[in-house]
């Protein structure tokens, strides 16, 4: 799974391609729900589905907002997640906070060019 340049990860739901941004914002108002940062993986993989689908929300909305597109309820959130793709919504979602912490990734066909032109 690879970001959009802007740090946006997709993630299908619902039908549709939404997108994950582990931005500033997000760090903020995690910390204000949770002091320490390292409860982050306990708060995707872990058992609380609660707090799953308020991270969710809060990073489709942060990345959703980029686009203009209307944003979501937790509740929303939850109607889009079932047992077939939780794992993959997890993964999006760590996938997401490490190119908010890293940055964004590059597209692989720039990648790809980068290699050709060092190799010529």
């Amino acid at each position: 799974m690879s970001a959009i340049r802007d740090g946006r990860v997709p993630v299908e739901l619902g039908g549709k391609t939404l997108h994950l941004l582990f931005s500033l914002n997000v760090i903020d108002e995690l910390q204000d729900r949770v002091d320490d940062l390292d409860k982050l993986d306990g708060i995707i993989f872990g058992k609380s589905i609660k707090d799953l689908k308020w991270l969710l929300a809060l990073a489709i909305n942060e990345g959703e907002e980029l686009e203009g597109n209307a944003q979501y309820t937790e509740r929303q959130i939850g109607r889009m997640i079932h047992p077939g793709n939780l794992d993959d919504v997890r993964e999006a979602m760590a996938t997401a906070t490490v190119v908010g912490r890293v940055g964004a990734e590059q597209p692989a066909e720039e990648a790809g060019e980068a290699s050709d032109d060092e190799g010529n």
